[in-house]
């Protein structure tokens, strides 16, 4: 599934591209990654690390936010369940500390919050295929509703991921409370990109770890069943 990531189209060309998708991207693979060693083992050094990359993750692309708030939540859950309050209490110095540092640097800037992509939200763009926008007007093939599906059936992300996605869901290797706070990750920042206008295929690159990591278990039966039939 790594290599199917480094090499799926839209995730090589706009890692060669002056964006910050890619790098909201890798924010995201590692603040996975430090949360599920977080909860399996419950280290401080996990915990600061996964603090860490969402911290960064949300000064990258602000929207990332949507991806991290049931991990957040999850954390916060076990993080009171295992009496570590206080002791584990000091990782909220790092986001604190980019804030400040933020502020220091840029000053106090609310401009992302006037962006078109928020004052033109509506439910009504999930079914819609026409938009008219700043730069004229918007045409696609398939609704936003389906647009966010993307990185499930699309050449440029993972053909068979809808595949793996079902089988996932029958035969789970992923822990299942990791399994649905990835897929209400998921579901949030899918819905919050639909009610957006327009289609651009590299805001859902964000949320492509994510999808890797659900569709893993559907991988992995695939895989042994075919390793089976060799």
């Amino acid at each position: 599934m790594c290599i199917r990531d480094r090499f799926a189209p839209f995730v090589f060309r706009n890692s060669v591209a002056n964006t910050s998708d890619m790098l909201a991207c890798c924010m995201i693979a590692g603040a996975i990654y430090h949360y599920i060693m977080y909860l399996h083992h419950t280290k401080y050094i996990d915990l600061f690390l996964a603090t860490l990359f969402i911290s960064y993750g949300v000064f990258t692309r602000y929207v990332t936010i949507l991806v991290f708030l049931p991990i957040i939540i999850h954390i916060i859950l076990h993080w009171g369940k295992n009496g570590f309050i206080f002791r584990h209490a000091t990782v909220l110095l790092i986001p604190v500390g980019i804030l400040l540092m933020y502020f220091y640097f840029a000053g106090f800037n609310a401009r992302f919050i006037k962006h078109p992509y928020l004052s033109s939200w509506s439910v009504d763009n999930y079914f819609s295929t026409h938009f008219y926008t700043p730069e004229g007007k918007l045409t696609y093939f398939f609704p936003n509703i389906v647009y966010i599906l993307y990185p499930l059936f699309f050449p440029g992300f993972c053909i068979p991921g809808f595949l793996f996605f079902i089988k996932s869901l029958l035969y789970p290797l992923l822990n299942r409370a990791y399994f649905v706070t990835l897929m209400l990750s998921f579901i949030l920042f899918s819905l919050f990109l639909a009610g957006n206008y327009g289609q651009n295929p590299r805001h859902l690159l964000g949320i492509y770890p994510v999808v890797l990591i659900l569709c893993f278990g559907g991988f992995h039966s695939c895989l042994l069943y075919t390793s089976r039939c060799v």
